[in-house]
């Protein structure tokens, strides 16, 4: 599988408000508690890409638009 090269600004930081924001900006219905255990469950391999990719807490703030503007589903 090839995997995109995107710009450092192309990138979203994975977390409980830029995930609520994709699925409910997408008609997805998504609570908060839901959201949170999911990504309870796979909290090592996304840690392991925010690493990677070198994106903080923060990272999400340089973005104009929200996600689901951004990306679709």
């Amino acid at each position: 599988m090839m995997i995109p090269v995107r710009a450092f600004n192309d990138k979203w930081f994975i977390g409980v408000p830029a995930l609520l924001a994709l699925l409910r900006g997408n008609d997805y219905s998504a609570s908060q508690g839901r959201v949170q255990q999911a990504l309870a469950n796979r909290r090592p391999e996304i840690e392991s890409h925010h690493q990677r990719h070198g994106l903080g807490q923060r990272h999400n703030v340089r973005h104009n638009n929200p996600i689901n503007q951004i990306i679709s589903m």
